[in-house]
C-alpha cells in the first residue's frame, strides 16, 4: 500500500504525457452563422407614381447626388425618352403594327434574377405584364445576438515530481482542481516529501483579464 501514491502519480503523468502528444484543437476565434434559406409569399408590387418629365425634374432637385442616385436618374431619363419614342411609333403605325405593339405590351411573362455579394444572396422572381425595364432590390440584414457557449464547470487533474538540492529526497504531488465560469479554481493536492505526506487545499481567483481586440 505504501507504493500506491507512486503508482497513482506515475499513471497520471503517463496520461498527461500522452494527452499532450495529441494534436490539440485550435481555439475558436470566430462564430460561423449557418446559412439560412427562406422565402416570402408572392405579392402584387406596390405601384408608385407614374414616371413623367415632371417627376424626373422633381427627383433631380430633391435626391442626394451620390453615384447610385446619379445612375438612377440617368436610367429613368433614358427609359422615359425611349417610352416617348414608343408612343410616337404607336401613333405613326398602321392598324396591324399597332395590334402587334399592343399584344407585346400585354404579354404575360415570368422573370427572375439573382443578386449576390459577400453578404447576401437574393433571388428575385415574379410575373410581369409587358417588359421589365429595371429591377433593384434593397436589403437590410437585421441585427442578431449570437450567444457564445461558455464553460460553466471544468475539472482538471495534474501532478508533478521534484527533488531537493542534495538529490537524496524526492517530492511528489498530485492535484485535483475544479474551475468555474469565472475562471476561479479550487484545488486539492496530495504531496509527499520523503516519508512525510501532506494534504493541501488551494483557491485561485482571477484578478483581471485582457480581452482580445
Amino acid at each position: 500500500m505504501k507504493k500506491l501514491p507512486y503508482i497513482v502519480i506515475a499513471v497520471l503523468l503517463a496520461i498527461i504525457w500522452f494527452q499532450g502528444c495529441k494534436e490539440q484543437p485550435k481555439p475558436k476565434d470566430r462564430i460561423i452563422i449557418k446559412e439560412i434559406k427562406g422565402e416570402f409569399e408572392p405579392i402584387k408590387p406596390i405601384k408608385t407614381k407614374p414616371i413623367t418629365q415632371k417627376y424626373i425634374d422633381s427627383v433631380k432637385s430633391t435626391v442626394k447626388r451620390s453615384e447610385s442616385n446619379k445612375k438612377y436618374l440617368n436610367d429613368i431619363s433614358e427609359l422615359y425618352a425611349e417610352n416617348e419614342r414608343l408612343k410616337q411609333n404607336y401613333i405613326d403605325a398602321d392598324s396591324l403594327k399597332r395590334e402587334l405593339i399592343y399584344l407585346k405590351s400585354i404579354q404575360l411573362s415570368e422573370f427572375y434574377h439573382e443578386f449576390d455579394n459577400d453578404t447576401i444572396n437574393i433571388m428575385v422572381k415574379g410575373i410581369v405584364q409587358g417588359e421589365v425595364k429595371q429591377l433593384q432590390p434593397f436589403y437590410k440584414i437585421k441585427e442578431r445576438t449570437i450567444p457564445i457557449p461558455e464553460v460553466k464547470f471544468r475539472m482538471l487533474v495534474g501532478g508533478g515530481v521534484g527533488i531537493n538540492k542534495e538529490l537524496n529526497q524526492g517530492v511528489y504531488k498530485f492535484n485535483l482542481s475544479f474551475q468555474n465560469k469565472n475562471y476561479n479554481i479550487i484545488r486539492a493536492s496530495y504531496m509527499q516529501i520523503g516519508q512525510q505526506k501532506y494534504g493541501i487545499a488551494e483557491y485561485d481567483f482571477s484578478l483581471f483579464k485582457i480581452k482580445k481586440p
